[in-house]
Parts: C-alpha cells; sequence; structure tokens
C-alpha cells in the first residue's frame, strides 16, 4: 500500500514520468499502451491502495492479459489509485466479488475501428461492488456481462468516447451515479433474463435492440426509471412486468432523440428531435401473471419493420395487464394493439396525438382476435380514430372515458 504523496507505481520502461530516464535513452523512446502484460490476481486477500498502473493490458492472441490488472476466481480491494493508458481494459474481473472504491479509471480509449474499444472496467460474472469511482475518457466507461450482480454506486462517469455502462445479460443495481459529457449518458441495456431482476431508477437505460424477459421470469421497473429505445430497440415481455410509478416518479418509455425525459442522453443537444417511430415497441406476449403498468408515459415508439405488421408503442398479446395512470402518446400509426387480450383493463389513463396528414389513418387503440378491454375513466384525444375493432373484439364501457 502506497499513500497519497508517495504511491506504487506499475508502469512501462519506457515512461519517464515516474523514476526518470530508467532505459537511460533521453527520450528516444515513449510509453505506450500494451508495453507490458499485466497484473494478474488468482487469489483472495490482495490490497492495492494509492497505487498508479499505466500502460499495460497487451493484447495477446490467447486473451490471458488485455488489462493492467485481472482479478479472476478471486477477491481484492482497489482503493484511491489510478488506473489507466491500458491497450485493452484498465481493469478486468471475473467472477470476483473484489470491492473497487475511490479509484480514477481514465485513458483507456483505443477508439479504433475493428478493434477491441478501451474500457475502464470489464466485469464477467460474479459480485463485485464498485463504489465512488471515476471513470473518465475511455472509450466505454464499464462494461458488465457474465449474469453479473455486481453494486455500482456513485460512480462518476465523464468524458467517455461511447456509452458511459453497457449491461449485457447482467444484474446490476446502480445508485446514486451521475453521467455527463460522454457519448451516450445512461446504460446501454441488453440480453435475455435468466431470472427474475429489477431496474433501478437512477441512469438512463438505453436499448438499442432486444430485452427480453422470458416465460416464468419477473422483470420490476423502480418508480422513476427512464428507458430509451432508438431505431430496432424492443423490450418483450413473455413473463410478467411489474412496472409501477409514482405521480412525481412516472415510469418512461421514450426516444433516445427525447431530451424532455432523462436530459439530452445521446449528447448531440438539438441536432435531434423525436418522432413517431423512433423505436419498436413494448411488447407483452404470452405473459405469465398479470402485468402491471401504472403512471407510465409510453411515447414515439411504433416503428415497423419491413414486412411485418404494425404493433404500435404498447403490444399485448394472450396476456393479461392492467394499465393505470399511463399517457400513451405521439406513437407512430398504432398506440396501443391487443390480440386475443381478454383481461386487459385501462383505468385513469390518456390516449392521444395518434395523427399524421398520410393517407395512413393513425388509432389510439387497435382491437383484433378476440381482444375484451375492460376502458374506464380515460381521455382519447387527437386520435385519427380513437378505438378500431376487428369483427372479432369490442370493448367494454366502464364509464367515465371521453372522446374529443
Amino acid at each position: 500500500m502506497g499513500t497519497a504523496e508517495k504511491p506504487i507505481v506499475f508502469t512501462s520502461l519506457l515512461d519517464d514520468e515516474y523514476g526518470g530516464d530508467t532505459n537511460n535513452d533521453n527520450a528516444a523512446t515513449i510509453p505506450k499502451p500494451g508495453d507490458w502484460r499485466s497484473i494478474k490476481i488468482s487469489a483472495d486477500g490482495s490490497v492495492f491502495e494509492h497505487a498508479t498502473l499505466r500502460y499495460g493490458g497487451l493484447e495477446d492472441p490467447s486473451g490471458s492479459f488485455w488489462a493492467n490488472m485481472r482479478i479472476e476466481d478471486a477477491s481484492a480491494v482497489i482503493k484511491n489509485s489510478v488506473i489507466e493508458h491500458a491497450q485493452n481494459y484498465g481493469l478486468l474481473l471475473k467472477n470476483s466479488t473484489s470491492t473497487i472504491e475511490s479509484n480514477t479509471i481514465r485513458l483507456n480509449n483505443r477508439n479504433v475501428p475493428g478493434m477491441t474499444p478501451g474500457t475502464g472496467m470489464i466485469i464477467n460474472g460474479g459480485a463485485p461492488s464498485i463504489l465512488k469511482n471515476t471513470f473518465s475518457k475511455n472509450t466505454v466507461g464499464l462494461v458488465i456481462y457474465g449474469g453479473a450482480s455486481s453494486k455500482i454506486e456513485e460512480n462518476n462517469f465523464t468524458d467517455n468516447i461511447q456509452e458511459a455502462i453497457q449491461s449485457n445479460g447482467a444484474y446490476p443495481t446502480f445508485t446514486g451515479n451521475t453521467a455527463q459529457n460522454n457519448g451516450t449518458n445512461g446504460v446501454l441495456l441488453s440480453g435475455e433474463l435468466d431470472r427474475d431482476y429489477e431496474l433501478s431508477s437512477n441512469l438512463t437505460y438505453i436499448i438499442p435492440n432486444s430485452y427480453v424477459t422470458p416465460e416464468g421470469k419477473n422483470l420490476t421497473i423502480k418508480a422513476g426509471t427512464i428507458l430509451k429505445l432508438m431505431g430496432t430497440g424492443l423490450m418483450l415481455v413473455r413473463g410478467k412486468l411489474n412496472a409501477k410509478g409514482t405521480v412525481d416518479k412516472k415510469i418512461v418509455f421514450t426516444s433516445i432523440n427525447d431530451d424532455e425525459y432523462g436530459g439530452d442522453t445521446n449528447a448531440n443537444g438539438t441536432s435531434t428531435t423525436p418522432v413517431p417511430n423512433d423505436w419498436l415497441h413494448l411488447t407483452i406476449k404470452n405473459g405469465t401473471g398479470t402485468s402491471t403498468l401504472e403512471h407510465a408515459v409510453v411515447r414515439y415508439g411504433g416503428n415497423k419493420p419491413v414486412f411485418s405488421a404494425p404493433l404500435g408503442a404498447l403490444h399485448i398479446k394472450n396476456s393479461t395487464i392492467e394499465i393505470k395512470n399511463t399517457t400513451v402518446e405521439k406513437n407512430y400509426f398504432l398506440g396501443i394493439s391487443m390480440e386475443n387480450a381478454n383481461s386487459v383493463v385501462i383505468n385513469d389513463s390518456l390516449i392521444k396525438d395518434h395523427s399524421d396528414p398520410g393517407p395512413e389513418t393513425f388509432f389510439g387503440i387497435y382491437l383484433t382476435a378476440s381482444s375484451t378491454p375492460t376502458i374506464q375513466n380515460t381521455s382519447f384525444k387527437n386520435n385519427e380514430t380513437h378505438i378500431f375493432t376487428d369483427g372479432t373484439s369490442s370493448f367494454i364501457d366502464g364509464g367515465g372515458n371521453s372522446f374529443e
């Protein structure tokens, strides 16, 4: 363990900043990422405090190094240290329960097309605690995958070239983190769950492709959570969705281009604005149990893939859901579509602004295949057609509905 005034330094032979001109070449050579391999920890109990690790992480064909420090199948404590200038990853944790606290993880920033991007930290499996660190000027700040259930608390992500965080098939919890001036100021979310999971409300989640809850699994979304989707982004729930916001902390499903909720997540100022069809849909399909969507906002979805039928922003098929105090607005073609949805209840909600000057007719709610929802105390405003029913479907008017 070092001290703030006297850190322990692990660096390249070519690095004259620490220890002077060790190789006595008068600055003829300069250090670069990948000048050395890695520090590898494979047993419990190591402690690094007030250390500096730089210019390592050699990318070898066997994948044995790649990080300034690798902690595998072990637990260590890394505190008050600087981890920088790795060729690939500043720090790699594999099946680890380490504590990584109050460090500066920066300038791991290889950003070359076709090559592995520089990443501040990689977490592959395990359950480490990542606390009060600064991730700065990496290509990606933090990547979590392999089913990891990390605790990510009070970290600051700033000036990373791409995403602040990527979470793929992982189960982290996020509390008190901040993100500013990154290529994307949030958590890029992807994968398929294999257990129940709760999305915490901290940083904005971004879904570029698909995020799937399989049959028999529960996805809980905490009040105040903001999810932004893009292009082919969709959330598919085959299990059960528990999404209960509050009056003051709504759950929002919207476009990556929507700065009204969650701020300028894609960090492009006002160069893009949200439009209907910016993302695909939130689908509850063959669900198990009764899903809940309460005090939520669903907007700017409904993108239709080529040669596919439109599903709208919220699609319910062979499932039961209660939709309450929710606004569904400004979506492409359909706000809500239902197929064989017999036990859907819509209460105290607002379905609005599904209209377009083009030849297509837009619909607030679109019912097919023997769907019979109950709708009550719900307002329909500025939809070209408020409710469509095919020959097999109808809705139960529970009273208190208005159509403008």
